[in-house]
């Protein structure tokens, strides 16, 4: 059985990167436009990294800079504050995972009560085994044998969710698809970053009993946030679509510029934020190849982790 729909979109995958390009899709007053977003999972919007349901398990960016919505930065904040969960007084604020799942639900809950009656969004529980291309745009193959046929077809997977292949060797840590351990088990963590963090707490909350080695080739902790002041920024002021060293060499300037002034490098990381895709969308092809292969970038792929954001280091 194949489902049509004019002007529609196939979202495959229904955590954070699914449920926000929707929202983001609805704000057009097209009344022809159908979002279809297919999530395996028994729940949208919390998708691996929002699973987590331990309470440390905490977002690595500042609730203030947390929106769904980047013409409106304070989204994140107003709904925290609407559900009792901060203070109006207080300072930087960095919610738990679960808590930023909660969101993007209520985000996706708000989306379908609107879009009742129009028949914009569609939430289909199913997983997506296939997708090929077709003389008018795309055909979405389901498990369940059915199909959903399209103009567009987006991925928003995210991480790899299949299991480790040998679990005696490689496990999953600080999400809801945590592998079990057995409690006296040594444990070696490849990297000592927020994902380290996240995995060191999931087992001491376990009360693992055996010993946990954590190896890095520098051997460093992640640094503590502080509060800063972003600086303001215009995409007229970054050089977009640069060679990478060009890039650089501007980065680095302008954090020197910014100490000079009384800042620091984490105002320029901070205000760079809302042009992270952009940077990397404009980024020629060489320039995307020397940033992924290049270790460490004096700081800026702090800056400009475009892919990551909402998930740990």
């Amino acid at each position: 059985m194949i489902e049509r729909s004019r002007n529609s979109v196939i979202i495959i995958g229904g955590g954070a990167s699914g449920v926000i390009l929707a929202a983001h899709l609805l704000r057009s007053n097209d009344p022809g436009l159908r979002v279809t977003l297919v999530e395996r999972r028994e729940s949208f919007g919390k998708g691996m990294a929002y699973s987590a349901a331990l309470p440390d398990h905490l977002l690595n960016v500042a609730a203030t800079n947390m929106s769904a919505y980047p013409d409106d930065p304070p989204h994140y904040w107003r709904w925290l504050q609407e559900k009792q969960l901060v203070q109006t007084d207080t300072g930087p604020v960095y919610t738990s995972r679960s808590t930023y799942g909660r969101y993007l639900q209520d985000i996706l809950e708000r989306l379908a009560e609107d879009e009742r009656t129009t028949g914009r969004l569609r939430l289909i529980r199913q997983e997506c085994t296939g997708v090929v291309t077709t003389p008018v745009g795309v055909e979405a193959r389901l498990a369940d044998g059915t199909s959903l046929v399209g103009h567009i077809a987006v991925l928003a997977t995210g991480h790899d969710q299949e299991p480790a292949p040998d679990q005696n060797f490689a496990v999953r840590m600080g999400s809801a698809d945590d592998t079990q351990l057995d409690p006296d088990a040594p444990v070696l963590i490849l990297g000592t970053g927020l994902s380290m963090v996240d995995a060191w707490l999931t087992l001491e909350h376990r009360g693992h009993r055996g010993e946990i080695t954590a190896v890095s080739r520098r051997g460093l902790l992640p640094w503590p946030h502080q509060k800063g002041n972003p600086i303001k920024l215009d995409s007229a002021d970054i050089p977009l679509g640069t060679e990478l060293s060009y890039f650089v060499d501007w980065f680095h300037k302008l954090v020197r510029e910014t100490e000079k002034a009384g800042g620091n490098w984490r105002d320029v990381v901070d205000g760079l934020r809302p042009f992270n895709q952009r940077i990397w969308q404009n980024w020629p092809s060489t320039a995307k190849r020397r940033f992924l292969n290049t270790p460490r970038l004096g700081g800026i792929s702090t800056a400009i982790a475009c892919h990551h954001k909402f998930t740990p280091a």
